[in-house]
């Protein structure tokens, strides 16, 4: 039996992150559950993890598909990983604020080469953008496919060249979540929504109502319509004057603005992005 190897951050606590093989798994459930009768499916991050607890799935690490002996093929799952560089993922897999202090200061003031042989040494890869997975590198695998993926700055990256060259020359089929990606690649591959749309033909309304923490249950009861709104702390602060102002209209119609800060991955800071909006908007 060939194995199938989904690809993606699962490996850290992000609600988008999490939900990818989630996705992955449902929509092959649905659609193509031969699958299952000719592939072993895994799961695959930077880093060995487990986080089962809260949804997700336990991973293996990337740089175990080098010693892997039987034929396998690859679907990297989603989210915004053609530009993720090492020194990003290396930053964001840190476990507390003043081993990610330290990184950042390092990769700004001192080093970005030593920070960057640090993040090779940790994840045991040999690349600067480890998510965009090439043959040379597993003598092993066979397909490769990537799953709405995104790359909103790959044009401003460093090797965007070696980005759109590796990607062209190591892909079975690639699909991009955003009209920005797919400028940045030349408009070469699929247009595609975001996978994580799917996440409410697997969570329906019964589903969500008895998962939802009691707690945040009471507080939405009797609150009349809302909307959730969640956004990063970058995203915010580069779209800050239309964010508020499209809110602002929400409000305005009598709408609430739940606030759900559900990026808690270092990089991330939904929780900072989420109390400015409060503020301004109260």
């Amino acid at each position: 039996m060939k194995k199938l190897y989904i690809i993606g951050a699962f490996d850290r606590y992000n609600y988008g992150d999490i939900l990818f093989p989630v996705v992955i798994k449902y929509y092959i459930s649905t659609y193509r559950p031969d699958i299952f009768n000719t592939h072993a499916i895994e799961y695959i991050s930077l880093n060995k993890s487990d986080l089962t607890k809260i949804g997700g799935v336990k991973t293996k690490r990337l740089s175990d598909l080098s010693e892997e002996s039987v034929q396998f093929d690859v679907i990297i799952s989603g989210g915004e990983v053609l530009d993720a560089n090492i020194i990003g993922l290396y930053i964001d897999s840190s476990n507390n604020l003043v081993e990610m202090l330290f990184k950042e200061v390092c990769n700004r003031f001192v080093s970005k080469r030593l920070l960057a042989m640090s993040a090779y040494k940790k994840f045991n890869v040999r690349t600067d953008y480890p998510y965009i997975i090439k043959k040379d590198y597993f003598p092993n695998i066979g397909k490769i496919i990537y799953n709405s993926v995104g790359g909103c700055v790959i044009d401003t990256c460093e090797q965007a060249d070696y980005i759109k060259q590796s990607l062209n020359n190591n892909h079975n089929y690639i699909s991009v979540r955003d009209v920005n990606t797919w400028n940045n690649l030349n408009n070469k591959y699929a247009l595609a929504p975001d996978s994580a749309l799917l996440i409410s033909d697997i969570f329906d309304s019964d589903t969500l109502d008895q998962l939802v923490n009691i707690k945040i249950k009471n507080r939405l009861d009797g609150i009349g319509n809302y909307i959730g709104f969640q956004i990063s702390l970058r995203k915010y602060i580069k779209n800050k004057k239309y964010i508020l102002n499209e809110l602002d209209k929400f409000i305005k119609h009598g709408i609430k603005v739940v606030l759900t800060p559900i990026g808690w991955a270092f990089g991330h800071d939904d929780y900072l992005a989420l109390s400015a909006i409060k503020k301004s908007l109260s």
